[in-house]
């Protein structure tokens, strides 16, 4: 198996900006509690310190830092959180970044055995974090699309990675719908402190929730919005989504989606 390092220095910089986005999650108006703030500055650290080595680590958190005003009708079982949530992450540092790509994807998906023992559990959007996960070919896509980006154009590029539904109980279960506006109001924060130049949606479901966004931020800033079918998706008809594809292969997929957004890197 191939393996995808990640310089750590690249693995979410600008402490000021972890700043915010801890915030954003840890508000009232957010998803967890304020006393969560120190227990998740650490897991981003610990994660950084990981970051290569040859494990895939789901964090727990106990459920009682999830916020008061979070619905648990569809993240409980007997009474207590079983669900998953993906820290939002990013590589390079985006107060410097040229093009700026925010990855919304759709939620946290977790099985019994990543869950073990745990209410919360926490990783990241496409297992980024981990060097076993993205290193995986087939579920590692999109990590291997942006490090071919970031290959081309270094630290010109900023992507942040995160998810529209912000727990998802484990599985199997159905999307998080109770929570749904806070988790939209969740994501316009994010969206205004990170202020995407190019937004990629992966999956219906993350495109379907974003059509129901109204963010000041994009109505001034305008970012081009790119859809494209999730990662696992299958080809039907030699179709991947609105694509057409000649072979099914992942570097295909890959490029597919690399040729839409380096069209708006010329603009």
């Amino acid at each position: 198996m191939p393996i995808l390092k990640i310089n750590p220095n690249m693995f979410c910089p600008n402490g000021q900006f972890l700043d915010h986005v801890v915030d954003i999650l840890c508000k009232s108006s957010g998803i967890f509690d304020v006393l969560a703030k120190k227990p998740i500055k650490d897991i981003y650290d610990d994660m950084r310190q990981k970051l290569n080595c040859n494990q895939y680590c789901i964090y727990p958190l106990p459920g009682s830092y999830v916020q008061n005003g979070i619905n648990n009708s569809l993240l409980t079982c007997n009474s207590s959180y079983y669900a998953g949530h993906d820290l939002p992450v990013w590589l390079n540092n985006p107060s410097i970044a040229k093009h700026k790509i925010l990855v919304l994807s759709q939620d946290p998906r977790r099985n019994d055995k990543e869950m073990t023992g745990k209410e919360i559990g926490i990783s990241t959007p496409f297992g980024l974090h981990s060097m076993k996960w993205r290193s995986n070919r087939s579920k590692g896509l999109v990590p291997y699309l942006f490090d071919k980006l970031q290959n081309k154009y270094g630290d010109e590029v900023c992507v942040y990675y995160t998810d529209i539904y912000k727990f998802r109980k484990t599985e199997p279960a159905q999307l998080d719908i109770k929570n749904l506006g806070r988790y939209q109001s969740v994501l316009c924060l994010e969206i205004e402190l990170f202020k995407p130049t190019i937004m990629l949606l992966m999956g219906n479901e993350a495109q379907k929730a974003f059509d129901h966004i109204s963010c000041d931020v994009l109505k001034t800033s305008h970012p081009q919005i790119i859809k494209t079918p999730h990662p696992n998706a299958r080809v039907i008809d030699n179709k991947w989504g609105r694509f057409e594809m000649e072979k099914f292969d992942v570097e295909s997929k890959i490029n597919k989606i690399y040729t839409q957004i380096i069209e708006f890197f010329k603009y």
